[in-house]
């Protein structure tokens, strides 16, 4: 949002001057002047397996690092425009 006010500020004009994209897709990128394309994070899916291995972890089994590899979706919205070809 700080990206998005300076640009306001310095006058560029999003998207012509430059696509901007958030993550987290926040109920407030839909109300902008511009609303923001942006990334939806899986909070429900990242707070299940966050609480998994929480619960792992109290039972003492043993645990190496963990990697998850989950879909974010695009949600496309007016902040971008498609990258231009010479």
């Amino acid at each position: 949002m700080g990206l998005y006010k300076a640009a306001r500020e310095l006058g560029l004009r999003i998207p012509h001057d430059l696509s901007l994209i958030s993550v987290d897709n926040l109920p407030t990128v839909t109300h902008f002047e511009v609303p923001l394309t942006t990334f939806a994070l899986p909070g429900g899916t990242i707070g299940q397996r966050g609480a998994e291995l929480l619960l792992r972890r109290v039972a003492k089994e043993p645990l190496g690092p963990q990697h998850y590899l989950l879909p974010v979706p695009l949600i496309r919205r007016d902040s971008t425009q498609p990258l231009l070809r010479p």
